[in-house]
This record gives C-alpha cells, structure tokens and sequence, in this order.
C-alpha cells in the first residue's frame, strides 16, 4: 500500500479524487480511513450473500479482490462486485452493484482511454480460428451493458450497433450515439473483462460534411491493417445515407473519405412486400482485413442485398454492378433485407465466417419488420459463387424487453465481434436503443 498515491478524500462524496495517481503525496490518515469504510462496506456485502464467487472466465472474486483490481488496473474504472449466482442473492442485487459502481467509478470528465498506436497488439493471445458456425451465443444476464448518458450530450437519447476490436488486452468498442436531436455521432468505449465498459466523454466521430448534416455519422465497422484502422461508416443527411470510410492510427483522430458508391442505385423490398428503388443511397461495409487470391481487398457491402467492391488500398473501392450481387435473404426471417456485420472472420480452414443481420416482411413466425442475426460461410477464393452455406434459423432473435420495445421495435442488430479471454463476444444492439452482448464458447482444436 505505501506505493499507492492519491487521495480519497472524495470517496464519501461516491467518486474517486482525480488525482487518484496523479498526486505526489503518499497515503495520509485521512486516505486510510475512508479506504477502511470501503473495504468494511465490500466485506459486510459478500458477508450478507455468503458469497465469493467465480467471475466471467473463472476467475475468483472477493471485495478485497475487485478492489485491489480496481487499484492495480485503474484503466478498468468500472469493476462491480458481481452478486448474481451467490448463495443469498435477490432482488436487491442490482442496488448494491449500483452502490458499488458509483463508489468505484471516476467522474465522466476523466474518461481517456488508454492509448493506441500503431505498436498496440491486436487481438488475444490465445486466438484460436473458428469453424463454421460460431455458437451456440448466450445473451449476458447483465444487458444492456451500455445505456444512454444523460451527462453527455452526444448519447444523451440513445446508443447502439456497436463494432470492437481487441487491442493491448482490452476490447475497445465503438458505437453509433444519438442525442436528443437524433443526430448521430460515433463513441467509443474500453473494457478489460468484455462486460464491463469505461466511455470517452466525447464523440470520436461526428457530422461535418454536408452529406452528414442533420442526420450525422452512423453504425461503424472496423479492421487494421498494418496499423492502420479502417472504419466504415454510414453518412446520413436526413434524407439519404451514404456509405463512407474512415482511417485513423490511434482511434481518436480520423481522416474522413466523400461517399465511397455515389450514384449508387438499388432495390429494397418495404415491409408489405413491394420492391422500392433507391438513388444515391449506400450503407454498411464490411471489409476482409486481408487480400484475396487477386491480390484485392474485398467489401461485402449494402441494404437489401449484398453487393461485392474491390480494392488495392482499401480506400478505392470499385462495386460490381447490383444486378450481380453476392446474396440475397432466401429465409423468412431475412426476406425483407440483409445487411453485414462485422468484417469476416478467417476460419481455421481458410473459408470466412459473416455475421449479419436480417429483417422480416413478417413470413413464417417472425413479427413483421423483426431483425435478427445471422451468419454464412464465405470461399474469399470464389466470390463469384455466393455463400457455401448460412444458417436456416438466426442465432439471435429479440427476446429480452429491451429488445422488443424500444426506438424501433423488435430489433437485435449486431456489428462487433471478437474473440477474447477464451470465448467469442458479439456486440449488438437493442431496439436500436441500448447495447448489448452475448458469449459463445471457442471452438477446442
């Protein structure tokens, strides 16, 4: 403890000091006496629920546990003594986390998240390439784990559809946020367990070009490649959206492209089933992080159907025509429209996995205008051929009362998935007004 610098001087007043380890002065008497309340608070608690229990991934928890934690990571600014599955747990479950959460959360004007570069290490170490499917996923008991914040601005309505990418041990999270106007702009979060999440206070992408004005920037899609971060993105002008792309090398600084398919054409099907054409109008790309055996990189982008573009840079991006598509929704829950997640993921025999989203003209037993989760196998080699296979049935419909009611009813809608600590997290959101996750096993070789 003498190592330790700081001052808790503002713990009785529910939050950490900012000068936590920042101060030059080691701890006082009076630092010592509110950091004994806290851990005699911790204890009475896990004394009351007779529980010190396994965290996610095994891990055992204590109150001396989550706090040292808490002290020795202070990167992680949101542990919570998890009661769920303890031996006394009830209904006051959720107000003692909540008690604890507001003890060990720091003010929202601190929120900076660690820094990236184009040293930073992506992904887990103990990666392991999928088969195909990935699943069977489990929704997290604790949805949603991202809900609006009224203290800032730009999320003060509503967050949702998030992408991730693993970097230096943690999983950063970037999300579409609207504010009361419904101007969307895109945040960013950070998290070393994949439940728990610490926001930016600040947007890192928002509306400044004029097919962004009034709508602003929305549901981003991520790779790297060579240190570099590529993020798509959807434009929104009120009354178009346009398909757009990002570059940045640290996740805060952006440098925007115009609209990557102008004068785009297509066809969508509206909800009673009728074909309606749209001009100009372009949305959701997800690209392959790697080159395929022409020496391109390949998009699988679009609404309604999936269209195929190529690259050499992964900045010009050129379509085939719409008229020569890569899929289409051939099952009812995805007969309205399907639309990409995120970037394919290289299974361990060289064919890709797709997870995307579809949504229903409401066929079969799925409430009109449903959207689930999918995902197909893709051959990088033959594109030409369309997916070698898709699943018949979603592997994640709205269930859960957020999912149901919400901005837009009956909607799951997934961008972000990675693998991390030992299992597969798949970051979606719900009712396009909260976020949430769900966990599947990694396949054993």
């Amino acid at each position: 403890m003498g190592e330790l610098k700081g001052t808790f001087a503002q713990w009785p007043r529910g939050r950490w000091p900012e000068q936590l380890l920042g101060a030059d002065d080691h701890l006082g008497v009076d630092d010592l006496v509110s950091l004994s309340l806290l851990l005699h608070f911790l204890l009475l608690l896990a004394d009351r629920h007779g529980c010190v229990r396994e965290l996610e991934g095994g891990e055992r928890a204590s109150p001396l546990h989550v706090l040292s934690h808490f002290l020795r990571d202070p990167s992680d600014r949101r542990p919570t003594f998890p009661f769920s599955g303890c031996p006394k747990a009830n209904a006051n479950d959720d107000k003692h986390n909540h008690m604890l959460e507001t003890i060990l959360t720091y003010p929202s004007d601190q929120m900076e998240p660690p820094t990236v570069s184009t040293d930073s290490i992506e992904g887990d170490p103990k990666y392991i390439a999928p088969m195909f499917p990935i699943g069977p996923f489990t929704k997290y008991s604790g949805n949603p784990i991202l809900v609006p914040d009224k203290k800032n601005k730009f999320e003060s309505a509503y967050l949702y559809n998030p992408t991730a990418i693993v970097l230096d041990g943690k999983v950063f999270m970037l999300y579409r946020a609207q504010d009361d106007s419904l101007l969307s702009s895109i945040g960013l979060a950070w998290s070393t367990d994949g439940y728990h999440f610490t926001r930016r206070n600040a947007p890192i992408l928002t509306a400044t070009e004029p097919w962004e004005k009034g709508g602003g920037t929305e549901d981003p899609r991520i790779i790297r490649v060579d240190g570099v971060f590529y993020m798509t993105y959807t434009a929104y002008d009120t009354v178009t959206a346009r398909l757009c792309l990002a570059t940045s090398t640290d996740l805060i600084h952006w440098k925007k492209y115009p609209p990557m398919f102008p004068e785009w054409v297509d066809v969508v099907t509206d909800l009673a089933g009728n074909a309606v054409t749209r001009h100009n109008s372009s949305k959701a790309g997800a690209m392959f992080p790697e080159k395929g055996k022409d020496g391109k990189y390949a998009m699988i982008w679009g609404e309604g159907s999936f269209q195929k573009a190529t690259s050499s840079d992964l900045i010009n991006w050129t379509s085939l025509p719409y008229n020569e598509c890569f899929a289409r929704g051939v099952h009812f829950w995805e007969d309205r429209l399907i639309e990409p997640g995120h970037a394919p993921i290289k299974t361990r025999d060289g064919k890709w996995i797709l997870i995307y989203n579809g949504a229903t003209t409401g066929r079969g037993i799925y409430p009109k205008n449903q959207y689930s989760v999918g995902q197909m196998l893709i051959d990088y080699d033959h594109l030409d051929k369309g997916p070698v296979a898709r699943l018949e049935a979603p592997l994640l419909v709205p269930s859960a009362p957020n999912e149901e009611i919400g901005q837009v009813n009956q909607v799951v809608f997934a961008e972000g998935l990675v693998q991390f600590k030992e299992k597969w997290f798949l970051y979606f959101g719900q009712s396009d007004s909260e976020l949430g996750v769900a966990t599947a096993d990694v396949q054993s070789l």
